[in-house]
């Protein structure tokens, strides 16, 4: 199945709290007071790789550029969202591959 880009926009998206985006970055250009604000897609929180997209605002909060490659339906993607390990066989399981040893 293949999976088409979002025509979301990123504007809207960052302007409210939602576990389906994080920010990975931001900053502001010190020459020319450009914002930039680089995220990723989310899945109740957890980062869709691939998905990395950035926004850039002017000074006076004007969007100048916005590249978007979000997921148009990334729930669509999921094999399977029940998780696997619980906590305490995750970090065993890290602990093993690690070889650490208390």
């Amino acid at each position: 199945m293949a999976t088409q880009p979002s025509t979301i926009s990123l504007e809207k998206l960052i302007a409210q709290k939602s576990d389906s985006y994080v920010i990975t970055n931001k900053n502001t250009s010190k020459k020319s007071d450009i914002r930039h604000v680089y995220l990723r897609q989310a899945i109740n929180g957890l980062e869709v790789y691939g998905t990395e997209s950035s926004i850039n605002f002017d000074k006076t909060g004007k969007v100048l550029t916005q590249h978007n490659n979000f997921l148009a339906d990334a729930q669509a993607t999921l094999k399977d969202n029940s998780q696997a390990l619980n906590a305490r066989a995750a970090i065993a399981s890290v602990a093993n591959q690690i070889r650490y040893s208390n």
